[in-house]
């Protein structure tokens, strides 16, 4: 279904579910797959950014993403694939190479704090990665939080009826082929054409 997956990574443990999901869905499909990171502020603020290429940083951070997501790769047996590190905005950043290589689905894993409340007025800006995401996306967007059970795999087929999901997006198109994916595969689903809905 999907031919261009990108998966915005972190080589933590918040993103072992996402990562799952984005290596199996890029393996069922023999999509080609953006494992990507972008690097963003930090304590020194703009000015540190222009220093992450020539320190070696980038390449240093893409290599350890490498070997994190090694054992997926083997495991899932995901052949086409790309690691990508930029520095930069992180949700400007996965926006600008989601559209620069016309992805059919962003794949993101959920926040690694628990409680984020200042998240909203951080930096003054409203609102975190995962929103501005996936409100400015041109495509779908998975969020897909660290409690999500290995449900997808071939032996848990059984499971996938006990499991609800939620599929929203205004497009009804795009609704009805994610529902119909979903549900080729054993889940059961629900839309939604807007939030409030």
């Amino acid at each position: 279904m999907f031919k261009k997956v990108l998966f915005a990574a972190s080589p933590t443990e918040a993103s072992k579910r996402a990562a799952d999901m984005a290596f199996a869905l890029a393996k069922q499909g023999n999509a080609e797959l953006y494992i990507f990171h972008a690097y963003g502020i930090d304590s020194n603020g703009w000015g540190g950014m222009r220093h992450l290429l020539p320190s070696g940083k980038v390449e240093e951070t893409k290599k350890e993403i490498a070997h994190y997501y090694q054992e997926k790769i083997e495991k899932f047996g995901v052949q086409n694939y790309t690691i990508e590190v930029v520095a930069g905005m992180p949700h400007s950043e996965i926006l600008r190479f989601a559209r620069n290589k016309v992805v059919d689905l962003i794949v993101m894993g959920s926040h690694e704090k628990e409680t984020d409340e200042d998240l909203p007025t951080r930096w003054g800006m409203a609102g975190s990665s995962l929103q501005k995401v996936s409100q400015r996306a041109r495509c779908p967007v998975m969020i897909v939080p660290k409690q999500v059970p290995k449900i997808w795999t071939k032996d848990a087929v059984g499971e996938r009826r006990d499991f609800r999901i939620l599929v929203v997006d205004d497009e009804l198109v795009v609704r009805d082929s994610i529902r119909e994916w979903l549900e080729d595969e054993g889940y059961t689903v629900d839309m939604a054409a807007s939030g409030p809905e």
